[in-house]
């Protein structure tokens, strides 16, 4: 990137967090563009996929609708007075329900991303029109893979990231800290799961493992005994809902909104 470019990264994260857990989030991002000595951001924008939802008239509202992606955007150019835009979100699940799955977010969502943002009514001219650009530059392409070089960051451009492995992946490249975290002093005799940090390793299941492991020692540990069997399950499983289909096809619509749902949870 750049260092003459100041951007706006706008990643896939907790949109409602406040406080510590929003501190958390953006030391996270800060300290992991920093070990790869990259230009850091001016600011740091969590979104999720309704923000990409909501920009496509040809899908459904999800649940939890935000404002549209284009107008996020569009507000943060004008207060922050950014020059460039990077946009990461998980490579799964796709905000496209009738994407392929062998081309989620690398090729077809990047492609209608920049299509939707060469189309907005509120971005500024020169943001469209380099969007507009780099979709031509894509759709022209025989194969996605057919490319001069790499796309830089520079003025009005926007910046498509996708992202594997999720947060989790970057949870389980540090032992100790699991340990720590399920309240083990040293690794268990048995069932303690190994090759932390290993390419492929699947970071769900490496945590499900630990914390079977850190129930079955003795004595058991105070945090894991807070983790009852159904938590457990769905930590080493992917059980991300989306409901585009659904309300697409069958008219499906919510009664109750994440924010009124999350509120319930906590009691407030």
């Amino acid at each position: 990137m750049s260092k003459a470019i100041s951007y706006a990264l706008l990643v896939e994260g907790p949109v409602n967090a406040s406080g510590d857990e929003r501190a958390t989030f953006d030391t996270l991002w800060t300290e992991y563009l920093t070990s790869l000595n990259s230009t850091l951001p001016h600011i740091i924008v969590p979104i999720h996929k309704p923000h990409l939802v909501a920009m496509d008239p040809s899908l459904p509202t999800m649940s939890g609708a935000s404002e549209a992606l284009d107008h996020l955007i569009a507000r943060i150019i004008k207060v922050h007075n950014i020059s460039a835009i990077a946009i990461a979100w998980d490579l799964t699940p796709p905000w496209d329900p009738d994407a392929e799955e062998a081309k989620y977010c690398r090729w077809n969502e990047t492609k209608k991303l920049y299509d939707l943002l060469a189309q907005s009514m509120v971005l500024p001219t020169e943001w469209k029109e380099s969007c507009r650009a780099r979709w031509v530059e894509l759709a022209g392409r025989a194969q996605p893979g057919d490319r001069a070089g790499p796309f830089t960051l520079e003025e009005h451009a926007v910046v498509p990231i996708c992202m594997e492995p999720e947060f989790e992946g970057l949870l389980v490249q540090n032992e100790r800290q699991i340990m720590r975290a399920v309240g083990l002093a040293k690794i268990p005799a048995q069932h303690w799961p190994k090759r932390w940090g290993a390419a492929g390793q699947n970071p769900k299941t490496l945590l499900a493992k630990a914390v079977v492991a850190a129930r079955k020692a003795k004595p058991k540990p105070a945090p894991v005994k807070r983790i009852h069997r159904t938590a457990l399950a769905l930590i080493g499983h992917e059980v991300t809902v989306v409901d585009a289909k659904a309300r697409r096809d069958l008219g499906y619509t919510s009664h109750v909104s994440r924010e009124q749902g999350l509120a319930e949870m906590r009691g407030t």
